[in-house]
Formats: C-alpha cells, sequence, structure tokens
C-alpha cells in the first residue's frame, strides 16, 4: 500500500513539473491563462497536444511599440545595400544583384 502511495505522489509531482511547463509555453504563445496548466495536469497527454496545438497570437502595435521598431536598413553596417528586386543584402560596391542579376 505504501508503495502504491508513493508511486502516486510521484507521479502527480512529475506531472505537476511537466504542466507548468506547458503552462509556460502557453504564455509563450500568447495564452497567458492558467487554465492551460490545468488542461496539461488533468488531461495528460490530451492536454499537452491542446498546447502544442495553440497557434501563436500576434503582438498588437500600439503606437509606443511602433516607435521603438528598428528596421534592417538600421542595422546594416555601410558598404551593404540591398537588392529592391530579391532582397538579398551585398555589398555595395556591385552594380549587378549576385543573386538575382538585377542592374542598378
Amino acid at each position: 500500500m505504501g508503495y502504491i502511495l508513493l508511486g502516486l505522489l510521484i507521479y502527480l509531482f512529475i506531472s505537476w513539473l511537466i504542466a507548468q511547463e506547458f503552462e509556460e509555453i502557453a504564455a509563450k504563445k500568447g495564452y497567458a491563462d492558467k487554465k492551460y496548466f490545468w488542461y496539461s495536469f488533468l488531461f495528460g497527454i490530451a492536454g499537452y497536444l491542446m498546447v502544442v496545438a495553440l497557434p501563436v497570437r500576434e503582438i498588437e502595435e500600439t503606437p509606443e511599440t511602433k516607435n521603438n521598431v528598428t528596421t534592417l536598413q538600421d542595422k546594416t553596417p555601410s558598404g551593404i545595400k540591398q537588392c529592391p528586386s530579391c532582397g538579398v543584402h551585398h555589398d555595395a560596391d556591385f552594380n549587378v544583384c549576385p543573386s538575382c542579376k538585377y542592374n542598378y
């Protein structure tokens, strides 16, 4: 009887740890609800699959976040330009894109 109780407690503890991980996964996907912990804890593999199947929510852009966005052009060093045709970055000395052969 004691081994069964010990086995049940170990199972519940491991299930609790796994459910916490799946709750974090759901939060990273944009679903910060405690219900995803309970789905994973109570339903096991069915709860895990439900969290895995959640789509990633888009982050809403507010005026504050729009001002903090940096473009790729801000990050590229001088001497590199982007092809307007294919978007590949290459040396600014080239007059023809090495990828798509676009003439500048």
